[in-house]
């Protein structure tokens, strides 16, 4: 849920909604929010050296966007509009939403398996049980990889939109370059 996202934001990583942003990505932010029809995402900013961007929320009219204010001392302008539009891309995208539902899947049946496999007793009908649990194992399995391939696909998008909103592919590549970099060095420090 997001309030409780914020709240953690909040305490765990002092998150700052209130914290003004530049002018000119306030801007774009509205811009794009009023072309897609939905409201501007809460912008929060988190006191840390290492670059980094995520959105959270149910829909994209709920949409938070966390950014660090590392993406602030190594990106161009440029380039974070780049990082933000494709932030504002997954929110657009129903992303959030799309991969909680597809989640639950892998979750179900686990729990279908450890149920079932618990349920084993030794007799021959407990034997049937078993097997049950463990297809529902294979297809947990299965599913795992689904799900990383939908997660793969879901960033493939929002990079798209990032370029047809900015109509600038290279701040994208470099700011993912930079990002990349960037959090190389935060973590070895």
């Amino acid at each position: 849920a997001p309030f409780f996202t914020d709240l953690s934001m909040k305490w765990f990583y002092k998150a700052n909604f209130k914290q003004q942003i530049p002018e000119y990505l306030g801007n774009f932010i509205s811009d794009i929010c009023s072309q897609h029809k939905m409201k501007n995402p809460k912008i929060g900013i988190i006191t840390d050296g290492g670059p980094n961007a995520f959105t959270y929320g149910h829909t994209k009219n709920d949409a938070r966007i966390i950014l660090t204010s590392g993406m602030f001392d190594i990106l161009t302008p440029e380039e974070i509009k780049a990082v933000v539009a494709h932030e504002i891309g997954h929110a657009v995208h129903y992303d959030m939403a799309l991969m909680t539902m597809a989640q639950l899947v892998p979750l179900i049946l686990y729990y279908i398996y450890e149920v079932f496999i618990e349920s084993v007793d030794g007799d021959e009908d407990s034997s049937k049980l078993a097997v049950i649990g463990i297809v529902a194992y294979v297809f947990y399995i299965i599913s795992q990889y689904i799900i990383l391939w939908l997660s793969r696909t879901r960033e493939y998008y929002a990079d798209e939109f990032s370029y047809q909103t900015t109509k600038n592919p290279n701040a994208m590549q470099t700011a993912l370059i930079k990002v990349g970099f960037g959090l190389s060095i935060a973590t070895s420090s």
